[in-house]
Order: C-alpha cells, then structure tokens, then sequence
C-alpha cells in the first residue's frame, strides 16, 4: 500500500503558532487503494502529535519517512541566476546558516533574497524559475522567490528551505523518487490541469467554487463525508489535497511539463 502526503504550507509567523482559531497549514494524507488514491487523514499542522511547537512537529513527522512521496505547496529553490553554483544542496547548506525571525521558525523573506543576490544581482524585480515562468504562459500567475514585497514567495520560499534542511530527506527533482522523497506542489496550476476553476476560490463567500472544486476532486480520489464539509468551508485543506496529485504524479514519473534540465526545481503537476 503506498502512501502520499500533500501540505498545504505558509510563510507568515501566525500560522505556525501552538493555538490558532482558523489553521491555514494543512496535512493530507491518501493510499492508493487498488488503483484509487483515498484520502484517510486531513488535518491541520496544530493536530500532529507532540508538545513541539507545530513547525518541530511537521519536521519529526515527515523525517519518519513514512510515505513515498510528500508535496509541498511552497517552493523549493531560488531561480537559476541566483542558486549557489553546486545547485541545490549547497542552497540548503546556506540556508542552514541563516537565522530565524524573531516571530518564527525560519528565516525571513528579505535574508533569502539577500542570499540570493549573493550569487547575482537581481535584473529585474521579479525573477522567475523557469518552472513558473512555463505556468505563467498557461494563464496560472506565479510568484518570485527573489520577491519579498506584497504576495512575493520569498517567505514560503524560505519557510520550506528551513523545512527541507532540517528534515533531510531527498527532494525531488535533484534525486530520483524514492521512499521519503518530498516535491513541490501548486495547487493552481494542478486545477489548471485539469480544467477546473483555479482562482478565486479561497474567499468565504466562494463556497459555490469549492465545490465545483470538490466535485472533480472526487473523481479522482475517494473522500470521506466528513473531510468533504471541510474542503467546502476550508481552501487551504483543499489545497494540501490536491497537492497529493503533485506527490503521485512524482512517483509515477509523470509529471506536465517536467524537463530534466531546469535545475532550478520543478513544480510537480498530474496529467
């Protein structure tokens, strides 16, 4: 039975609080039952086990290895002109010596951007990988992880990168899928995929879009009555789901759009 694990991620502070009235990171864990994914477990990060605070909580979970693939819903790396010259690895050593905000578990946006232009000076204010620029053409916008202005990615960017060096497990596409591989998921473009509504639909009044949402969701994977009123209420759980899609779709080496040679990472889509 192989088991995948979708996140739905952040990189503001409040989020990874201990107790937090709506939680925005979410856990989605499915098992290919037969030839079907079914969905067993969806919860917020506050509900993983243990007195650490959420953030150690998630690093203990994923470092179990306990899952084939996990797709995480922020991005992995820098783009080409601003990633360390031995790639991927080294980034990770050099987020290692990057301290954390005083309010959070990780570093800053501004201190990646920062490390990044160690390597080059930004040409333009918002660089892309060409993972995003390949879903900006499809209509899907995109953030920069050299951006830490308004709706920039250098604060996921830099929450994830702490993650995946502490939790030191392979990341996809710099090693083959293997157990305990993590990848990057992007809910909006895996919706674009597949024809579904793709924006707008985390606003409260959006209901109507969620379930138009849910309703291809679950032609793809069985969903329990009672985890189906969450993803109606709750984009954010309904985003950790669908980034599922994202670790099957690595497993199966079948990822849209996937070139081997955009070292700059790969935003992991299903067909």
């Amino acid at each position: 039975m192989s088991r995948f694990i979708g996140i739905d991620f952040s990189g503001g502070a409040r989020p990874w609080r201990t107790s937090i009235a709506r939680p925005t990171v979410w856990i989605a864990v499915a098992e290919i039952i037969g030839s079907r994914p079914q969905l067993i477990s969806l919860m917020p990060v506050q509900s993983l086990p243990g007195d650490e605070l959420p953030f150690d909580r998630l690093v203990r979970f994923l470092a179990r290895r306990d899952f084939e693939v996990a797709a995480i819903d922020a991005p992995f790396s820098l783009p080409l002109a601003h990633m360390p010259r031995s790639g991927h690895a080294e980034l990770l050593r050099s987020v290692r010596a990057l301290p954390n905000g005083n309010d959070r578990p990780f570093p800053q946006g501004a201190s990646l951007v920062a490390l990044g232009e160690v390597v080059a000076r930004k040409l333009v204010a918002k660089p892309l990988r060409r993972t995003e620029e390949y879903w900006l053409t499809k209509g899907v916008n995109t953030r920069s992880t050299m951006w830490n202005g308004p709706r920039g990615g250098a604060p996921f960017a830099a929450a994830c990168l702490r993650l995946l060096e502490r939790v030191e497990l392979p990341c996809w596409p710099w090693t083959q899928p293997q157990v305990g591989t993590l990848g990057e998921a992007f809910p909006a473009a895996q919706l674009r995929q597949w024809g579904l509504p793709h924006q707008a639909y985390s606003k409260q009044n959006a209901e109507h879009v969620r379930c138009s949402i849910l309703t291809g969701l679950r032609e793809r994977i069985n969903i329990r009555p009672v985890d189906a009123d969450v993803l109606r209420t709750n984009a954010d759980a309904l985003d950790a789901v669908i980034s599922v899609f994202g670790a099957i779709a690595i497993s199966e080496r079948s990822v849209v759009g996937y070139n081997i040679a955009h070292t700059d990472g790969n935003i992991a889509v299903a067909e």
